[in-house]
């Protein structure tokens, strides 16, 4: 092979590298983006939002909203409250274990102080994907 073979060689496997690189990570983030029906007793609502920087979730139950972010990893993500309806501030903690692109389980990790948790810790939820 000549030299110049050897740079449009090269010059390929990079290009397809930039090309097809993204598209990887692309897949991955959003894999659970969308509007989710969580099965309180209050019927609540909730919305996942994934990139590289992390995981979020806002969490619509009853007349109540709250923001957690935190990260996820492989089939799990653990988010904390940052801002709420209650203001309560990363005193309400999440586990959401996936089962798959519809279905998950939220599971309340921690939530103090007690008076405002409609939920105690170790409450279970599941969760399925509305679109």
């Amino acid at each position: 092979m000549g030299n110049n073979t050897r740079v449009t060689m090269k010059t390929r496997l990079i290009f397809c590298l930039v090309v097809l690189l993204p598209l990887k990570s692309i897949a991955q983030i959003g894999e659970l983006k969308g509007i989710w029906k969580v099965a309180t007793p209050n019927g609540a609502y909730a919305t996942f939002h994934e990139s590289s920087a992390g995981f979020m979730m806002v969490l619509l139950d009853g007349p109540s909203w709250g923001a957690a972010a935190g990260i996820r990893k492989n089939n799990q993500a653990h988010v904390c409250t940052e801002v709420s309806s209650k203001n309560i501030t990363k005193d309400k903690c999440y586990q959401i274990d996936i089962t798959s692109a519809t279905s998950a389980t939220l599971k309340v990790a921690i939530c103090d102080p007690i008076p405002v948790c409609t939920s105690s810790g170790g409450a279970s939820f599941l969760i399925d994907r509305i679109f």
